[in-house]
């Protein structure tokens, strides 16, 4: 069945586009046969830039499919995401082999989507978030530099990246000393010392290639893992936020699955605890408002006309446990 398009959907262009290259000859068929539709017949010329159409805007329902997702943390693919479309945008409008008017469509792009991503280089939220993916950390913003760019000139853009991190970290290292201090002393008189232990090794994850679209975006893994040097005792705050910001820029721990973050700080929560309670609070971030959306659709079925004057602790035990509820029930075909 064919797809028609929706101002209201997004990207609901380009899969009118695809589907109809799927359904070309049946399309054609239908055309001729009908004399009323034989004025909506398509050329070959038609349909060779229809298919560059959906070339051109193919990375845009990529990125909306991986943005909307709520089962990873998205806000560390928000730069990658803008960069990997500014660059399809530039090459088309450089590409003298597309028609004239696609190339000035991708100019027109590019002008709005320079706007916006501006504002996210600019937003700490982002810039944090990428840093905070063991796949990426500092290293990805290198790929921000001019494309074929030495080392030594993709290193500012990394530095600065590391920068704003290091000054969010002193601030967690202050506030967590300050809370196990406080923690130490009132359980001083109740509680004997309990030694705590040694944080479990495990083997670094498969660096096996991922054929996701946004490991296409990030680029290969960064594996330049260093060996674990024992902490220096008595170090001050800053010493120890710079100790642990040196081993997790060095990549060590090694890379996790593109897709899986969170289980990688898991595993080194240890290793890295500052950067582990910072990691909790800005990989929690959206990217997008979708799964704030899907909230608000799931609520319907809750807060409906006839269940209107459930309290609110109420309604949210019952979103809470919709989702499970709900995937239980499967009805046979």
């Amino acid at each position: 069945m064919v797809v028609r398009d929706v101002a209201t959907r997004w990207n609901f262009t380009v899969e009118m586009g695809k589907r109809g290259l799927m359904l070309r000859k049946a399309i054609e068929k239908w055309t001729f046969e009908t004399p009323e539709c034989r004025d909506m017949m398509l050329s070959s010329d038609d349909w060779d830039t229809l298919a560059k159409i959906v070339d051109l805007l193919e990375p845009f329902l990529l990125a909306t499919k991986s943005m909307s997702t709520s089962s990873q943390p998205t806000i560390p693919f928000v730069l990658p995401t803008w960069l990997s479309l500014r660059r399809e945008l530039e090459k088309a409008a450089a590409n003298s082999f597309l028609p004239q008017k696609i190339r000035n469509a991708a100019s027109a792009g590019l002008l709005k989507l320079q706007k916006y991503e501006s504002l996210a280089q600019k937003n700490q939220h982002c810039i944090i978030g990428t840093v905070l993916h063991p796949s990426l950390r500092s290293k990805w913003f290198g790929n921000q530099a001019p494309l074929g760019a030495s080392d030594e000139e993709r290193r500012p853009y990394e530095s600065s990246a590391e920068e704003i991190v290091q000054h969010v970290a002193m601030v967690y290292a202050e506030e967590m000393k300050e809370a196990k201090a406080q923690t130490a002393q009132t359980a001083a008189t109740a509680n004997p010392p309990v030694p705590q232990a040694l944080p479990k090794s495990s083997s670094p994850p498969s660096l096996a290639a991922s054929q996701s679209w946004l490991a296409s975006i990030c680029g290969t893994p960064f594996t330049t893992e260093t060996p674990h040097t024992p902490d220096t005792p008595t170090l001050t705050i800053k010493e120890e936020v710079e100790d642990e910001l040196k081993r997790y820029f060095s990549f060590q721990g090694g890379p996790a699955k593109l897709e899986e973050p969170l289980i990688w700080w898991k595993d080194n929560a240890a290793a890295f605890p500052i950067l582990a309670k910072m990691a909790r609070d800005f990989l929690a971030i959206p990217a997008t408002s979708t799964p704030v959306e899907r909230v608000f659709s799931k609520s319907r079925h809750i807060c409906s006309d006839l269940r209107s004057s459930l309290k609110a602790e109420t309604i949210s035990m019952a979103l809470l446990s919709l989702q499970p509820y709900t995937d239980t029930i499967r009805l046979e075909p």
